[in-house]
């Protein structure tokens, strides 16, 4: 592999803040730079428990991103059941593919669990449920609501080992698995350019639940062979097959 084919990350940083407002215009400021610098993927793994504070601005920059081709990415969370109006945002704007958790062990658990709280009963996950967005065509279809669900995918969210300057590490939560999917992104689009000489098009999620809904070969996510995938609360369509899901995305164009 020549260098010219590796991966370009780049990591933008803002001042810490704790307002919401703030958070978002820097949010539509690292949105608009990526879109122009023709970014083919952004993780996105900071949230807000609000729909958008700038009353548009911000979502409308994510859904001009979307339409132009790269394909956004953000953590849901990690706190469990949502309520409309309190959806961990910008995952919850329509145009974003909202990142989940999943943790594989012996009790079979199907989502992450970030802790427990024994005074209620409650258990804490990533953060899934309806938000007050409609939902886009694609979603409705599966014939749960007119509202936006989140998640839309998940990846693994526990324990999972990390190599950095030749270290390993483990870590975990939605904000690991939101960055994960925009790698696996990045790699559909990689064999697809060395195939065709362009990059993908269409909005990520769109191409995504088009994939779960393949009903033909290998499945792209981790579910019955030759069946389409299920969308499950909590996980979406969960954790993929990623050699399956580049197959499958591939067939698409």
């Amino acid at each position: 592999m020549t260098p010219s084919a590796l991966a370009k990350i780049v990591v933008y940083e803002e001042p810490p803040t704790t307002s919401g407002l703030t958070f978002a215009y820097q949010l539509d400021s690292v949105v608009q730079d990526a879109n122009e610098r023709g970014f083919n993927a952004l993780s996105i793994s900071f949230g807000a428990n609000a729909d958008d504070p700038t009353g548009g601005t911000v979502d409308q920059a994510l859904t001009s991103a979307a339409n132009d081709g790269m394909a956004i990415f953000a953590a849901d969370g990690d706190h469990g059941t949502e309520v409309p109006g309190a959806t961990s945002w910008p995952s919850s704007n329509p145009d974003v593919v909202s990142v989940g958790g999943m943790q594989y062990d012996t009790n079979g658990q199907n989502y992450w669990n970030s802790g427990f709280d024994p005074n209620t009963g409650v258990v804490w996950a990533g953060g899934y449920g309806l938000t007050d967005y409609g939902a886009h065509s694609w979603q409705t279809s599966l014939g749960y609501s007119e509202y936006r669900i989140i998640p839309d995918v998940s990846f693994l969210a526990n324990n999972a080992m990390l190599v950095f300057n030749g270290s390993r590490y483990t870590d975990g939560g939605t904000s690991l698995a939101s960055p994960c999917w925009a790698g696996i992104w990045a790699l559909a689009d990689q064999v697809y350019r060395s195939q065709t000489g362009q990059g993908l098009s269409g909005e990520a999620a769109q191409v995504i639940y088009t994939v779960a809904a393949d009903a033909q070969g290998d499945p792209a996510f981790f579910q019955s062979k030759g069946t389409a995938a299920t969308f499950y609360e909590g996980i979406g369509f969960g954790s993929p097959d990623v050699a399956a899901f580049v197959v499958d995305v591939l067939k698409l164009y």
